[in-house]
């Protein structure tokens, strides 16, 4: 039994201006995606002085005492908020939340788009922030002369306290990363999300070593994919658009279920087709430095000797270059079979009369020890 992954826009985001974005909701059976997904049991780490998720070091919450640094002048040009919500293209009368809303710089501009008929939950961890918040939110309020509809939420570590059945979409602005139980909020956050609501991650590039953050405060790709699909969100939408950061929507969806007919085949699991996908984005991005975190430390390449995986994605940047078509064109999907409890096949299959690779369509994927889906073998058809 083969499962293929095609591509779908979730309604929130139809209307925003998705040019160049490639859209990646896994279909499993064709059903839309439910709340009621199940969870990956995966948990927080204490290693040391760390607190690890799926192999991420997970950072330290700013203190509210820097808030300031939220307002630097120069945020604008180093993440330039007002394409990422011309992107998210928040009509009037939406409901959604910011999470981890510091003192408004995303909610105050939210809060004027969705009107006085729509709603911003404005979510912090720590009530400093959200009197600091409230003081802005009056300020601009008399400026307008009409009073912004945002309802302040003291969050817990491990719940954002959101109504359920409540929100369009779910922002967070470099702060996942942050999130102490990661699984509990995600959980929380599914349970908020209306009927094909998203939630948004935003985060600093690690693939970009020009981005000035520190290490535990930077996410790739391929780990914001891993770490969702863990939790039942699989890849809906996304820009390149912004200088530093990704910009990510997410799907709530359930894992797959084992065949109604009896079969013994099982499906391949949410995170190895949500990492496939992924990866067939990534080759379609012409920048090796997005493709080596969906790669494993080493790539078996056509049976023979293993490539260290950055190798293998400096060798993949040169096949970009050279070639003057896309080596993965747009429509190419990812064919999985489960092989065993860790272990994933899939042949690539591009549109009718175009080709991936030349003749390497078969990809391998494991699941190594943080839980992370990583390709690790491509061969040539036999």
């Amino acid at each position: 039994m083969i499962y293929a992954a095609p591509m779908l826009i979730p309604s929130c985001l139809r209307r925003a201006p998705l040019a160049g974005t490639l859209v990646l909701l896994t279909a499993l059976g064709g059903a839309h995606a439910q709340h009621s997904g199940r969870i990956a049991a995966d948990q927080v780490q204490e290693i040391g002085r760390k607190r690890v998720y799926m192999g991420r070091e997970i950072a330290q919450t700013m203190h509210w005492r820097g808030a300031d640094w939220l307002m630097r002048e120069t945020r604008e040009n180093e993440e330039n908020g007002q394409q990422l919500r011309a992107w998210l293209d928040v009509g009037r009368g939406a409901s959604v939340a910011d999470l981890g809303c510091g003192n408004g710089y995303h909610t105050i501009p939210l809060a004027r788009a969705v009107g006085p008929e729509g709603r911003v939950f404005a979510v912090d961890l720590q009530p400093e922030m959200l009197k600091l918040l409230d003081r802005r939110v009056g300020e601009e309020a008399a400026r307008l002369g009409t009073p912004l509809n945002v309802a302040p939420v003291v969050a817990t570590i491990d719940n954002p306290h959101l109504p359920a059945d409540s929100c369009d979409f779910v922002l967070m602005v470099d702060v996942y990363h942050e999130l102490s139980h990661p699984r509990r909020v995600l959980q929380a956050v599914r349970e908020s999300l209306r009927e094909e609501g998203t939630l948004v991650l935003v985060e600093f590039r690690t693939e970009d070593k020009s981005v000035p953050i520190k290490p535990e405060h930077k996410m790739t790709k391929a780990q914001m994919i891993a770490e969702m699909a863990a939790n039942g969100f699989v890849l809906a939408a996304e820009t390149d658009e912004l200088p530093w950061q990704h910009a990510m929507a997410f799907a709530p969806f359930p894992e797959p279920e084992a065949p109604a007919d009896g079969s013994s085949m099982t499906p391949p699991p949410l995170g190895a087709q949500a990492m496939a996908a992924g990866f067939l984005d990534a080759l379609r991005r012409d920048d090796p430095r997005i493709v080596a975190p969906f790669l494993d430390r080493a790539v078996m390449i056509d049976g023979g000797l293993p490539w260290a995986g950055k190798d293998t994605a400096v060798e993949i940047g040169r096949w970009m270059k050279a070639e003057s078509a896309p080596l993965v064109p747009e429509g190419t999907k990812a064919e999985l079979t489960r092989v065993g409890t860790g272990h994933v096949t899939g042949r690539l299959l591009p549109p009718e009369g175009q080709s991936v690779f030349e003749d390497r369509v078969l990809i391998e994927l494991n699941r190594d020890e943080n839980g992370l889906w990583l390709v690790d073998a491509w061969h040539a058809a036999p």
